[in-house]
């Protein structure tokens, strides 16, 4: 089963490192099940990107927690594909508001 990672965690059975917006992939479905109620995982499944999915399951895995190049990207690659309004308006307000916190002393 594969999910996107939507808070930065360290494996306990391989001790790798996942960072949000990265694929994580097991077999074991307790593993997935305990990963996502512990708010590690999302419940959706990834196929081929983060925004591969409806409006509804892209915003709930594109966060504040990625960086701003992987935000940029994908709003690069929202806009030359699907060109969704409101998946756009999601990842301009989540860049938004990195500069605004970019701006505070």
């Amino acid at each position: 089963m594969k999910h996107i990672v939507i808070r930065k965690f360290r494996d306990i059975h391989t001790n790798d490192l996942f960072d949000v917006g990265e694929p994580y992939e097991t077999e074991d479905k307790e593993r997935s099940i305990d990963l996502q109620k512990k708010g590690f995982i999302g419940s959706m499944l990834i196929e081929e990107s983060l925004l591969s999915g409806n409006v509804n399951e892209v915003v709930e895995v594109i966060n504040g927690e990625m960086s701003k190049e992987r935000l940029e990207q994908l709003l690069q690659d929202e806009a030359e594909g699907k060109n969704r309004k409101t998946v756009i308006e999601h990842i301009e307000s989540l860049l938004k508001g990195d500069e605004d916190e970019s701006s505070k002393a």
